[in-house]
């Protein structure tokens, strides 16, 4: 089965590399979840042929834009532990159902902040990021590091949270039999807008913090 970043209510403008022009419209995502499995999500196959956008093997960098209003999102507080981030509103989703073949990793909103949470070989964890992003603003970033396994979140480029991680390979299996399409695990989803995704196989500058600039989505497509 061709494998793919499953349920990501995220793109418009998706980046793979050094960053691209702005996107002229967001993307509206309407929170469903489990119960409309092909509602409120964008798929992006990561191989045939292979992609960049399978990142995960190194250093990691997933930036993107997004805009959720108060009250639009809600779940319970963030505690961390591995696969915590599954019970806020996917923001991004490349989860695996089942067993692992090398690793996974996601992006959620809980109880309004950021959580980015990955798991590997060598356990997981989730880092929870302290700042309110259910405020109809525009933000925000996240990393891991190879080497040290650490976990980072950015907002509006500020370090907003960090939390130790495993260490080693988290990209998708070349070959991994699934049973399940999107090979993915949702409770729910992002009510809110999304736009202007980057996913690099690199750490951020440091004078860019993952997310220098803060600004207004475009409306929605």
């Amino acid at each position: 089965m061709n494998k793919r970043l499953a349920a990501l209510p995220l793109a418009v403008l998706a980046t793979f590399g050094p960053a691209q022009a702005q996107a002229t419209h967001s993307q509206r995502f309407h929170g469903n979840g489990v119960a409309a499995p092909t509602l409120d999500r964008v798929v992006i196959r990561l191989d045939a042929p292979a992609r960049p956008v399978d990142v995960g093997a190194g250093d990691l960098t997933l930036e993107f834009w997004m805009k959720a209003n108060p009250g639009d999102n809600t779940t319970t507080p963030c505690s961390g532990g591995e696969d915590d981030w599954i019970n806020g509103s996917i923001i991004l989703d490349r989860d695996i159902f089942g067993a692992l073949g090398c690793g996974d990793f996601g992006v959620s909103l809980m109880d309004r902040g950021v959580t980015f949470g990955v798991a590997g070989a060598g356990g997981g964890n989730t880092v929870c990021g302290a700042g309110n992003l259910a405020d109809g603003a525009c933000h925000v970033a996240v990393t891991r590091s190879l080497t040290s396994g650490q976990l980072r979140v950015f907002v509006d480029g500020l370090p907003d949270g960090s939390a130790p991680g495993p260490t080693g390979n988290l990209s998708y299996l070349d070959g991994r039999p699934t049973a399940h399409p999107y090979d993915s695990f949702l409770r729910r989803r992002l009510r809110g807008l999304t736009q202007d995704l980057e996913a690099r196989a690199l750490a951020p500058h440091e004078s860019r913090g993952g997310g220098a600039i803060k600004r207004h989505c475009v409306g929605d497509a």
